[in-house]
């Protein structure tokens, strides 16, 4: 039977500050707690393909990078060479949550990793494949339950006008906005009332 989550957190795979939320959370999962993450694809229009990147898309990665280094310097964080779509690799995890969700941890560790360390487009199916086959997940591939549950995510994510991921909400419905420091991660972790708001976020498009 799988743990209730301690936390929640409305994340995308192709935004750095949710990268450093996952790697901090990741210490708190070692120790025992359980994260439930739904992810939001926040920026559709992204490209599948580093050609097709936009000179303001590459410019708002840049700032977001210098942000990063302030914010998270506790969190290793390599700019890749554009921002790619998401939905491919959250559909992916859809699946995986759905089919063998003990191995979906490994997958969105590997899909994060991949982009925000090594610069990887996980946008290619070819990598999405590898990544899945590298998890134990050897010849998953999205169907159409796992799109739906994707549109179910960005929808509530929406329906709670949170408007910014990351977007941790505890058990006690409090909320944290943004990507906070260590600190005020550890204080919202141990209590769940005390919330917050940063303007270190990624924000959807319109």
């Amino acid at each position: 039977m799988t743990q209730a989550a301690s936390v929640f957190v409305y994340g995308d795979l192709n935004c750095p500050f949710c990268f450093a939320l996952h790697e901090r959370l990741a210490v708190h999962e070692a120790r025992g707690m359980t994260v439930g993450w739904r992810f939001v694809e926040h920026a559709p229009e992204m490209p599948t393909h580093a050609a097709k990147a936009r000179s303001e898309e590459l410019r708002e990665l840049e700032t977001e990078m210098v942000a990063i280094a302030q914010r998270a310097p506790d969190v290793v964080v390599n700019a890749p060479p554009f921002r790619p779509r998401s939905g491919p690799g959250i559909a992916l995890l859809a699946e995986a949550l759905r089919h063998a969700p003990e191995q979906t941890t490994a997958l969105r560790r590997s899909l994060f990793r991949a982009l925000w360390q090594d610069g990887i487009n996980i946008a290619d199916p070819d990598v999405l494949a590898h990544l899945a086959d590298e998890a134990g997940l050897g010849g998953l591939r999205s169907g159409h339950r796992a799109h739906a549950q994707a549109a179910a995510w960005t929808d509530d994510w929406r329906t709670q006008r949170y408007n910014r991921i990351p977007t941790v909400v505890s058990q006690h419905g409090a909320t944290l906005l943004g990507l906070p420091t260590a600190e005020r991660l550890d204080l919202f972790l141990r209590s769940g009332h005390f919330g917050s708001s940063t303007d270190d976020v990624c924000r959807p498009t319109d």
